[in-house]
């Protein structure tokens, strides 16, 4: 299918894009190689709540070029709803696949986000993974707004062609937002806690549960102390029931924005080559 013939579909106010994993990572390899900007952000039940009742987060995640179905709940809403050809994307295994893409490719990234160690510790694990990644630069995201216009330097100085951010939800799609103009990258993607995963700071649900759809059962009874959250899906997967039983399943189709052109710097006639 063209990328421009894939649907979005309305979920409670916040679109889902009718997407696989495949799909996501050949978007990102055009839109790098057509020298394109676009924004990747996950949506779930959590976020859908959350932009409901924040008028910003929804406007935020809507005008990104693509918003990938994350959780179960989202995938079923769309299904229920019409959809076809949907799977989930986890953002977690997303960022591994265009690491992998960049490594193939030559293309260079910038990790942004997590606290020092953690995100020192991705880095190097990263590398281990894949030798022939090219990790521009690297920062924490302990920032302060005052010194923000300096590390949007800095990311610009590194010439990634790929920025992961890992502020959490929903500061770090309110960071992308935000500086994205200001960025020469061509794909900004927002993932959560997945520098923690790969550092080994955080564990992923064992591969059963993730194969279930179960992975978010799995964080609760690891983690009790996530019951609100829990309690949001809970009342989640009840509208989603009340939708079914009332056969209340209309498909919204929504446009999806176009990739931009990245911000040009006068002085970059070409990526820089990797630091020593």
């Amino acid at each position: 299918m063209d990328l421009d013939e894939i649907e979005r579909i309305d979920i409670d106010g916040v679109g889902v894009d009718c997407v696989d994993m495949a799909t996501v990572v050949r978007a990102a390899d055009a839109t790098i190689a057509a020298n394109r900007q676009c924004t990747i952000l996950a949506v779930n039940p959590e976020k859908i709540s959350a932009a409901a009742r924040d008028a910003n987060l929804c406007a935020v995640l809507n005008a990104s070029e693509w918003l990938i179905p994350d959780g179960i709940g989202a995938v079923v809403a769309a299904r229920l709803r019409g959809a076809e050809a949907i799977e989930r994307v986890p953002g977690s295994e997303l960022m591994p696949h265009l690491c992998a893409l960049a490594a193939q490719r030559g293309h260079r990234v910038f990790l942004f986000g997590a606290r020092a160690a953690v995100n020192r510790d991705a880095s190097e694990r990263l590398s281990a993974i894949y030798p022939e990644l090219v990790i521009a630069g690297r920062h924490h995201g302990f920032v302060a707004d005052a010194d923000m216009p300096a590390l949007v330097e800095r990311i610009n100085a590194a010439s990634p062609h790929i920025v992961f951010v890992a502020l959490g939800s929903p500061r770090q799609e309110q960071w992308i937002a935000r500086h994205r103009a200001q960025l020469t990258a061509n794909v900004i993607q927002g993932v959560g806690g997945t520098f923690d995963v790969i550092a080994g700071a955080a564990k992923r649900a064992p591969p059963i549960w993730i194969k279930l759809n179960l992975e978010w059962l799995y964080r609760f009874a690891a983690e009790p102390r996530r019951w609100r959250r829990q309690l949001t899906l809970a009342r989640f997967g009840g509208r989603l029931l009340r939708d079914a039983l009332t056969r209340r399943r209309h498909k919204v189709v929504v446009p999806r924005p176009p990739a931009r052109e990245p911000y040009r710097q006068d002085s970059q006639q070409a990526r820089l080559a990797p630091t020593p």
